[in-house]
């Protein structure tokens, strides 16, 4: 078995937090010597244009994650890494019963990306998952939290003695990120002259809660000229949508979705909003 073959397992590589993460975590690992691969249950998402040539892209073509156990235990019987690192609690689930059916001697990490307590009180899929994290994460070699706030919740919710969960705050910033933030940008409304504009970045979901900043930004937009920029794609664009035009506001807000350099956005905005429910650890 080769000691340094790292293999990244998730779902796919849409526009979030936890995937943006993991392509940072390749790209700063090409400068170990290291052999990696990124195993997706679906190659989709618009990170996929990110992932370095140099990593090997395993598509285990199941579609939903939830398929994608026997695929993963026959890649880890062909493959053998060292070591699999899974991301997301979903994903996670699957990827321990998928070593258990390999029955290989590769290590599984496990990296839980949110607030448990927070979320699985807010989403049906995360009401349904945790019963089985409790059963399913003592069969890894290491449970990981991105922040200690994460790994301390989660040694709570699910019954573990303190210490269980390693926190390792996630790769961010690199010199990359300060270049990108340095790069134009073609919106009209990030002129110099323009009215201030505040920016929001992430996934169009519920957990990101841009229905709240954009009543919000309504208000404001009563006292003063302003102008409301949301970057990301997700299942949640046609209710703000549909809120952004009852209040009269669309001439002031713009949706463009995904974009794959926010930070040139973000150094050029006026004010960065975050409007989160809740957070593992933000990585805006």
């Amino acid at each position: 078995m080769d000691t340094r073959h790292i293999a990244f397992f998730l779902p796919a590589l849409y526009d979030g937090g936890a995937e943006r993460v993991t392509v940072n975590l390749l790209k700063g690992m090409l400068e170990k010597d290291v052999q990696l691969d990124l195993v997706l249950a679906s190659a989709d998402g618009p990170y996929l244009s990110q992932v370095p040539k140099e990593v090997r892209l395993v598509n285990l073509a199941a579609g939903r994650v939830v398929k994608a156990i026997q695929p993963l235990s026959r890649y880890l019987q062909q493959n053998r890494p060292s070591a699999l690192v899974s991301h997301l609690a979903h994903a996670n689930v699957i990827a321990v019963a998928a070593k258990e059916l390999a029955r290989t001697k590769t290590r599984l990490v496990l990296v839980e990306h949110n607030t448990l307590s927070a979320s699985k009180s807010q989403l049906m899929r995360a009401k349904l998952v945790p019963p089985l994290m409790k059963w399913f994460y003592p069969r890894a070699d290491e449970i990981v939290g991105v922040s200690q706030a994460v790994a301390r919740d989660l040694e709570c919710q699910l019954g573990f003695d303190q210490g269980k969960v390693r926190e390792i705050y996630n790769p961010v910033v690199n010199h990359q990120l300060i270049a990108k933030s340095k790069m134009s940008v073609s919106h009209p409304w990030f002129r110099k002259d323009a009215p201030p504009v505040f920016l929001a970045v992430g996934r169009l979901s519920p957990q990101k809660d841009f229905l709240t900043l954009i009543q919000g930004f309504a208000r404001l937009r009563k006292k003063m000229i302003a102008r409301l920029v949301i970057l990301g794609e997700g299942e949640s664009r046609g209710e703000l949508e549909a809120t952004i035009n009852r209040l009269g506001i669309a001439a002031d807000v713009s949706m463009p979705g995904f974009v794959e350099n926010p930070y040139a956005y973000m150094s050029k905005a006026n004010a960065l909003v975050l409007s989160s429910r809740w957070e593992g650890l933000p990585t805006v």
